[in-house]
């Protein structure tokens, strides 16, 4: 039995990226490779990134949940047969939480989980390729680059065979975490609606020795906080902030998604038992069954071809995570039915905040400000 296979935490560290080197000058080539990804200023404006994937590997499935923030913070969770392991970066300090001990409140970690958290940041690391990796010598494959990478330990990136985006980093593990490499094989890059500027990969397989860990996003939702928004320092209720920006994206899209459905009950599936909206210079109060009565006529008589955003979302929460709000900006196309006639193809740009409050321990909307394009 190899170190990989003892116990839970040597897996995960096998699997893991060391912590992220920073401030380092990139050459040309580095620098080419990541404008590949995208301008630095549009992954720059990308202030956080929530992920969920479905994962397999040698030991069954599970589920990944990876909250990243530019500033360093991140928050990871790991289901696998009803366990969840809930680990937390804040700075260059990893904490775990542990229902066992220290009243399951988040408690610091051995160092070496910093770098399964960053591992598993694949994205943020995407988007701060330059600063996260810095030039080193010695023989590569063509098409590769030697790097040194986190905690100054070999890496090396490679293109891909037709395309110019990297195909796989490979990087030295540390000795806490058994020594070794993996190699990250990164595939099914997208653009990202709310950044079109920027694509990022939604299958990653983490290669280590003749293991291999298969994980297929079902999201990638870019963000920034809003301005004048600050986050806790206290462990326990920085990871609950993160959750909860990373559940505000998630209703956010499920919105976007039950209008390309068509799906009044999936719209309303997030809303409180009152609603307030804003827009066109009317301010209203409905509840739950008046916005289903209203919308979901529309909705029905529209096939939507296009519903997304076309910037990144920004987030706001108060500081007791009891209030929160997310400001968009979404472009839409289809064809409406109208009740005489044939269809009709329709386009249209909104603006929008939506206003959210936690009831019985989840997000629910409770408002909304609109506004249409001219």
């Amino acid at each position: 039995m190899n170190s990989c296979t003892r116990s839970r935490l040597a897996f995960a560290l096998c699997l893991a990226v060391a912590r992220a080197t920073t401030g380092a000058t990139a050459p040309s080539t580095l620098q080419q490779l990541a404008d590949t990804i995208g301008p630095p200023s549009a992954r720059q404006a990308i202030g956080g990134v929530a992920a969920r994937a479905e994962a397999t590997g040698p030991r069954g499935a599970f589920v990944s949940e990876m909250l990243s923030l530019a500033d360093g913070s991140a928050r990871f969770r790991l289901t696998k047969n009803g366990e969840t392991t809930e680990l937390l970066v804040a700075g260059t300090t990893p904490y775990e939480r542990s229902a066992a001990a220290n009243g399951g409140r988040f408690a610091p970690a051995d160092p070496a989980l910093a770098s399964f958290v960053r591992g598993h940041e694949v994205h943020r690391m995407l988007l701060d390729l330059e600063r996260r990796f810095r030039p080193a010598q010695g023989p590569v494959p063509p098409g590769c680059l030697a790097l040194r990478g986190p905690d100054g330990l070999p890496a090396t990136l490679c293109r891909g065979a037709d395309s110019e985006l990297p195909a796989s980093i490979a990087l030295e593990l540390p000795a806490a975490a058994g020594g070794g490499s993996v190699t990250l094989e990164l595939a099914d890059w997208r653009s990202l609606p709310a950044a079109p500027q920027v694509q990022l990969p939604f299958a990653v397989d983490f290669l280590h020795g003749s293991e291999r860990h298969a994980y297929r996003y079902t999201a990638v939702l870019p963000f920034r906080l809003a301005p004048g928004v600050s986050l806790p320092e206290a462990p326990d209720t920085l990871f609950a902030r993160l959750d909860d920006l990373a559940a505000l994206a998630a209703a956010h899209e499920r919105a976007l998604e039950a209008h390309r459905r068509s799906d009044v009950r999936m719209l309303l599936a997030d809303a409180g038992e009152r609603t307030t909206s804003s827009g066109r210079g009317v301010l209203k109060e409905l509840g739950r069954e008046e916005l289903a009565a209203r919308l979901g006529p529309y909705l029905e008589s529209t096939r939507f071809s296009r519903y997304e955003d076309v910037a990144t979302p920004v987030i706001a929460l108060s500081a007791d995570g009891s209030l929160g709000w997310l400001a968009c900006q979404i472009e839409a196309a289809g064809l409406q039915q109208p009740a005489n006639g044939p269809a009709e193809s329709i386009a249209f740009g909104f603006s929008w905040i939506e206003l959210y409050a936690r009831q019985d321990g989840a997000w629910r909307s409770i408002g909304n400000a609109s506004s249409a394009r001219p």
